[in-house]
């Protein structure tokens, strides 16, 4: 049998079994917690964490592993066999507890879609406890999700299903592996019991396969660890709530002072306090990650605060996804009716959820400072966001210190570490880069342009460009002019690959039938029209008045949010219209145009800055450890998920977790090759062997988007 695990990380020293590990239970040690073993659901006041017990499951199996994850992080030797395999099983898979470690649930309250939702908690998860790596001697907290019921599982079974599961567990990695600050995800455990699941919550409802994923970071305490104390307003909330330990401001210190232990390195100074400097700390933290995931083109789908990490990691992988078809206003969660936490709205959402943190903090940071920081976020995010959209478009000049500039991200090899964010670079893009850049994402939104391969297209041009002398870059002497074969043809080849990555007319109908359908109206149209004019208006009191003392913030969001519903179905619609009636060749040649138009401007713009090959070469280099090759395309976990669901075949998985281990490789043609081969040596089903075997994978991971994939809707439900 072939292993399940991830062999990305060869040779690691002191590794141990799995009942061997060194726990250190930092954080239940130092924070209260509620002794009852029931998993009754109820509030939990004056506790941080309540104890709980996983909930077996019959015959566990292990889907995949990561033994970046397992031996990089917790000194732990991953599987070589199956009966190794069966072991690390039983205990991931909730069965066996693992000596040392105390399982137990967190508490915390959130904002969810922008309304306070009370007390919330981990629902499915268990703290099992905090692992001390043998060689970094670095603390990484174990996690299991979906292990069964704890005291806040509410009316849910406290369980995960397969098709979230693997989500979880691929995208974890995929997105460490690209360099963008995580929770990681070491197992994937499924097993023969099964709960019920209403995927699309249409009324279908099936059977699933409960399954458990094992999750690391330094620490999963997230914003709304703090919304525990948070009380009612002046007005009372919509719903009335308020958290659980609110009021108790001895835990509130208690806990911001547990949450110091993570920033040793913290500076406050006459003018901040500690607490103060944390709270600055987390704001250039989430300004970083929201520049990421613009950048790489992730929409997390579930902004709520509830799943905001206090690290600056991105936590609780649901229904998200990774941008194919451009399109700003791209939803991947078909709960998310509002278009609330689209791609283009990310980076506003984490501010306004940082706005919600530091009200959590209370009086612990003072308002002047909470303000005088909040105001600084924009400005540090766009820094971010420049310096690392730059990099993908070459727009770096030689003489930048990169190092400095760009800290880890230019690293091909990523670590066995939590990405701490770089210096906020000083510099923003020039005039002409800026428009070079704005016009780009205009003309990718219009023609449907793929957001990966797109930048793709762009790397392999300028590498072009370079000549492909791989030791210009490294000659300090080189200075003579450029002499690429043909400009032009490099030219025309670049202008190739962008129109053949845009959508077709079928593929952009179907992905605005996708927004028809997640998107719907709560009022009429003509409702909302007026409601949203009276919103420009009115005075705060005259709203409040108006809405029988609702609070002021939560009318604003609600008639918005309509106002973004409206906007956006009436936009989908005249698309479709538009669509439908346009031929492939027509919309080719329309595409063509503009992408024409576009090339002209930008290879013009690096000529003016590239005058030897020295430089095309360096940007080159900058480009391919800032533009991936292979991202996870919500259409391609389907397929892995698919196939494990029916027949219980975990290669899918596996091979993703492989490719998504290496995403800026150029090409995958020698690892491909050899899944062709496994695959007809040990007779896989539907699999081709020899060139047309290879020509299949190529297509299947590598080549466009079937149109299937257009109209995919992930939802919360897991």
């Amino acid at each position: 049998m072939s292993t399940s695990v991830s062999q990305g990380s060869s040779r690691f020293l002191s590794q141990r079994a799995i009942t061997q590990l060194q726990f250190d239970n930092r954080n239940i040690r130092n924070l209260p917690v509620e002794e009852n073993l029931s998993k009754k659901s109820r509030q939990v006041p004056n506790a941080i964490f309540s104890l709980a017990e996983p909930t077996p499951v019959v015959k566990p199996v292990l889907v995949a592993a990561s033994a970046n994850v397992l031996a990089g992080l917790l000194g732990l030797e991953p599987p070589h066999n199956s009966a190794e395999e069966d072991v690390l099983a039983e205990y991931f898979g909730g069965n066996k507890i693992i000596p040392g470690s105390r399982p137990a649930a967190h508490c915390y309250c959130g904002h969810q879609f922008g309304n306070f939702a009370g007390q919330l908690g981990d629902g499915a998860t268990m703290y099992l406890g905090e692992v001390i790596n043998p060689v970094t001697q670095k603390r990484w907290e174990l996690q299991v999700k979906g292990a069964g019921k704890t005291p806040y599982s509410r009316t849910a079974d406290g369980r995960k299903v397969l098709r979230s599961s693997v989500r979880e567990f691929l995208c974890s990695e995929a997105m460490h592996h690209l360099g963008v600050p995580t929770t990681r995800a070491g197992t994937c455990v499924t097993s023969s019991t099964t709960v019920e699941r209403d995927p699309m919550y249409d009324g279908g409802v099936i059977d699933e396969q409960c399954t458990i994923v094992s999750r690391i970071a330094s620490n999963f305490f997230r914003f709304g660890s703090f919304e525990i104390f948070k009380g009612r307003d002046a007005l009372g909330d919509y719903d009335g709530r308020a958290g659980p330990s609110a009021g108790n401001e001895a835990l509130r210190k208690q806990l911001l002072d547990h949450i110091l232990l993570y920033y040793p390195g913290i500076q406050s100074d006459a003018s901040t306090t500690p607490y103060e400097a944390v709270y600055k700390e987390i704001v250039r933290r989430t300004a970083y990650l929201a520049a990421k995931w613009q950048c790489v083109g992730f929409v997390h789908g579930v902004l709520n605060t509830d799943n905001m990490s206090l690290m600056g990691l991105t936590i609780d992988y649901g229904p998200y996804g990774f941008m194919e078809h451009f399109d700003p206003q791209y939803v991947p969660n078909g709960s998310d009716t509002s278009a609330r936490y689209s791609y283009q709205e990310q980076p506003a959402i984490c501010k306004w959820n940082l706005g919600k943190l530091a009200e959590a903090l209370g009086p612990l940071v003072r308002p002047a400072v909470v303000e005088s920081v909040l105001n600084q976020y924009d400005d540090i995010y766009e820094h971010y966001y420049q310096s690392l959209m730059g990099a993908k478009f070459g727009f770096v000049t030689p003489e930048v210190d990169t190092s400095l500039a760009l800290g880890t991200l230019l690293s091909k090899k990523r670590v066995n570490d939590e990405l701490s964010p770089p210096a906020v670079p000083t510099g923003l893009l020039s005039k002409q880069d800026y428009l070079v850049v704005k016009v780009f994402f205009e003309t990718l939104a219009t023609t449907g342009g793929d957001f990966t391969d797109s930048f793709v297209a762009l790397t392999e041009y300028v590498e072009a460009m370079s000549g492909g002398d791989e030791s210009a870059e490294n000659n300090n002497n080189t200075a003579q002019k450029i002499t690429p074969v043909d400009p032009a043809a490099l030219r025309a080849q670049l202008l190739d690959k962008l129109v053949s990555r845009c959508a077709s007319p079928s593929s952009m109908v179907q992905s605005m039938r996708r927004k028809l359908k997640i998107h719907k109206l709560s009022m009429h149209p003509g409702q909302i029209e007026q409601l949203f004019a009276i919103l420009q208006t009115a005075t705060p009191a005259q709203l409040s008045h108006m809405f029988n003392g609702a609070p002021v913030d939560a009318i604003r969001e609600e008639v918005s949010s309509e106002k973004r519903k409206l906007d956006l179905l009436m936009s989908a619609s005249a698309a479709v219209k538009k669509y439908e009636t346009t031929t492939p060749g027509a919309k080719s040649a329309i595409d063509r145009a503009a992408w024409s138009a576009w090339c002209e401007t930008y290879t013009a713009h690096l000529a003016e800055l590239c005058l030897t090959a020295e430089n095309y070469a360096h940007r080159a280099s900058i480009m391919r450890a800032q533009n991936p090759t292979f991202v996870l395309r919500s259409w391609l976990a389907q397929d892995a998920i698919a196939l494990a669901e029916k027949s219980a075949d975990y290669s899918g998985v596996r091979t993703l977790l492989q490719m998504l281990e290496q995403p800026y490789t150029p090409e995958y043609s020698t690892f491909l090759h050899e899944q062709s081969t496994l695959s007809c040596r040990i007779g896989t089903q539907n699999d081709s062997c020899g060139d047309d075997g290879l020509a299949e994978l190529q297509r299947k991971y590598m080549g466009p988007s079937p149109e299937w994939a257009d109209s995919l809707i992930c939802t919360c439900s897991s």
